[in-house]
């Protein structure tokens, strides 16, 4: 994945969708860095999975400079699908790349009723499409736990101008019992 996610550009007005496992965290640290060496970079993380020390140690195999780059990377953590409505609706359209760092993670949450989490997602998209009218959008999730919240995680692969989906591991052979 990482080499599909740094060889591709992301131009302003796009919105990409990488949906894996952790929601890409772990692979989603190279294209922040890369952005970040080229300027500013928004991260908002709606399921607390940006880890620092990592993203420090790949910025400084790039550069000795690891402060002033990691000064460029905005970080804002949303903990419920309400907060991270705000926090989209606080962020201006600039020509800054945004990245939604497991977007559904809130969204998921089985005491959030599904018709509110239907709304709040609606108005969440609409606002990340006034942001990707400047620069890109960049949006993970993870498969959704349960059934019943996969429309949800529909609804964003659809708005994707871009979708990348991690493959599924098939599942083992089964050894049937011979007694």
């Amino acid at each position: 994945m990482n080499d599909i996610m740094l060889s591709q550009s992301f131009p302003a007005g796009s919105m990409a969708v990488i949906c894996a496992t952790h929601a890409a965290a772990d692979h989603i640290s190279p294209l922040i860095v890369r952005l970040a060496l080229g300027g500013t970079v928004q991260v908002l993380d709606g399921g607390n999975r940006l880890q620092a020390y990592p993203l420090t140690r790949l910025i400084r195999r790039h550069t000795p400079a690891v402060e002033e780059v990691s000064q460029r990377i905005y970080v804002r953590r949303a903990f419920t699908a309400y907060q991270m409505l705000a926090l989209l609706e606080e962020s201006s359209p600039s020509s800054v790349p945004c990245i939604l760092l497991d977007l559904l993670a809130s969204f998921y949450d089985e005491t959030l009723p599904l018709k509110e989490a239907q709304s709040l997602l609606k108005r969440c998209l609409e606002r990340s499409d006034s942001l990707r009218v400047l620069a890109p959008v960049i949006v993970t999730l993870t498969p959704p736990p349960t059934p019943r919240r996969y429309s949800l995680f529909e609804v964003v692969c659809q708005r994707a101008d871009a979708l990348w989906l991690e493959p599924q591991p098939s599942a083992p052979p089964v050894q049937f019992s011979l007694f």
